[in-house]
């Protein structure tokens, strides 16, 4: 009887589903895998997104940095020319610039977040 008791005492908690209920559930938005679906106010870090239409990269890429009070110093000699609209989502700026970067090899690209400045030659 002893040796029951310890194994129903054992399996029981793990076969047990707990079940608990937030006031307020009602008007909360539910989250299905899309970090776009959470408020702003739940995300640890909150996606940024740069959208490009056709026309240059240097004048998209110097307004998308001033929208988030970063610096651009721009030496390359030549500019890209834009051909489709295109949007690019990441955590950070900086995760931002990596991905549009990675399309144009012949760019250098470099970020200081210290100085949240970027350089690209």
């Amino acid at each position: 009887m002893k040796a029951l008791l310890l194994i129903a005492s054992l399996t029981l908690p793990t076969l047990a589903f707990a079940t608990f209920q937030v006031a307020g559930t009602d008007t909360m938005p539910v989250h299905q895998g899309n970090l776009n679906t959470l408020p702003k106010s739940y995300r640890v870090n909150p996606a940024v997104t740069l959208r490009t239409h056709k026309g240059e990269l240097y004048p998209q890429v110097r307004d998308y940095l001033k929208n988030h009070r970063w610096q651009l110093h721009w030496t390359a000699k030549k500019d890209i020319a834009l051909l489709l609209k295109t949007e690019i989502t990441g955590q950070s700026v900086p995760a931002v610039l990596h991905r549009l970067f990675e399309h144009y090899p012949k760019l250098k690209l470099s970020v200081s977040t210290k100085k949240r400045s970027v350089s690209v030659k």
